[in-house]
């Protein structure tokens, strides 16, 4: 009789795109690519050395590099209540060895383990996406969704 359910977690009909979407309720608007490349983020009070986990044309996971900053036995709330402290209005990231920067907002903390050792990440929302030639020189794809009933985000121009 319950053969005919769809199994737990899965919608019948879906495709994995789709149901990535649901997951994220839509918001993500352009894909991720894997990328540790070395940045620099600036604060209120100081600027602290980080290094990517993932990036896309419209944000970016990193985790902070500074011990003193983020350290592996420290509690997410603790993190949390220190990011809220540096970085409530927003940050600067720099991106060390490519010669150029960009203006972002905090949008998550989280953790997870990289290479076996637990992690403090940081999850930022560019103010503006990415120009075509900072997604070149990063090898990040160009392509921006629409958010669901959101205007279409501008692409800036090529002087950035």
């Amino acid at each position: 009789m319950g053969e005919d359910r769809p199994k737990k977690g899965k919608r019948p009909g879906l495709s994995a795109e789709m149901e990535l979407r649901n997951h994220f309720a839509g918001k993500r608007t352009s894909p991720r690519r894997p990328l540790e490349v070395r940045i620099t983020i600036c604060g209120l009070l100081e600027n602290f050395p980080a290094r990517s986990v993932d990036i896309s044309r419209t944000g970016i996971l990193f985790r902070i590099t500074d011990e003193l900053f983020a350290h592996e036995e420290e509690d997410l709330a603790s993190f949390a209540f220190k990011v809220e402290r540096h970085f409530a209005n927003g940050a600067d990231i720099l991106f060390v060895d490519h010669g150029f920067g960009v203006s972002a907002n905090v949008v998550r903390v989280t953790h997870r383990r990289i290479d076996g050792v637990p992690a403090l990440l940081l999850a930022c929302g560019f103010r503006a996406p990415l120009t075509d030639g900072q997604c070149q020189v990063l090898g990040v794809s160009r392509s921006l969704r629409k958010r669901k009933g959101a205007a279409p985000e501008p692409v800036p121009d090529e002087q950035a």
